[in-house]
């Protein structure tokens, strides 16, 4: 794959991230995870074994993913944090 869009690109820096609407996530805020993730069709829902780090802990906004190679170096890392400083912040510029 190089490119067109599919989960697996590896290597493929998208430097045109398209956020949700503000609003948007801000009235979803108000919604349990469970109520949202059903809304959305079941989809989007993490693991069971993911927990707040403490007890009413709550977050509601947008999120990059990455997929990166096992044994991937720090430096490189940091550069994948800062492109998605730069080009995924939000809202966008």
């Amino acid at each position: 794959m190089t490119g067109d869009g599919h989960m697996n690109d590896i290597g493929i820096v998208k430097r045109n991230i398209v956020r949700a609407d503000r609003a948007a996530v801000e009235k979803l805020a108000r919604f349990g995870v469970a109520t949202v993730h059903e809304a959305l069709g079941r989809t989007g829902l993490m693991k069971p074994y993911l927990r707040p780090v403490y007890p009413g802990a709550r977050l509601c906004g947008t999120a990059v993913t990455v997929l990166l190679q096992p044994g991937v170096s720090v430096p490189k890392v940091l550069r994948l944090f800062d492109t998605v400083r730069r080009f995924g912040r939000y809202p966008p510029a």
